[in-house]
């Protein structure tokens, strides 16, 4: 959730809440966003906004998360 002072902003709670699969893999392969995004040939700002819903995924860059992570579709973005 993105914390704005003390508070958390609601406005991402929906959009992270469906890709936090591919958050909490990053996390346990210890992986950055910065290198997922080197993998699928994005700069990391967009991979950010796509991870935290500022922007869509396309079906083009699911598929390469999951390949860069080893991960089967369907288990990162059910």
């Amino acid at each position: 959730m993105h914390n704005i002072g003390h508070k958390i902003c609601p406005k991402y709670c929906k959009e992270m809440m469906e890709n936090v699969n591919i958050i909490n893999e990053l996390k346990n392969q210890e992986r950055s966003i910065a290198w997922l995004s080197r993998k699928c040939g994005i700069t990391r700002a967009y991979m950010h906004k796509m991870i935290y819903g500022k922007r869509n995924f396309t079906e083009l860059y699911k598929k390469k998360c999951a390949e860069a992570l080893q991960k089967k579709y369907e288990i990162l973005f059910p």
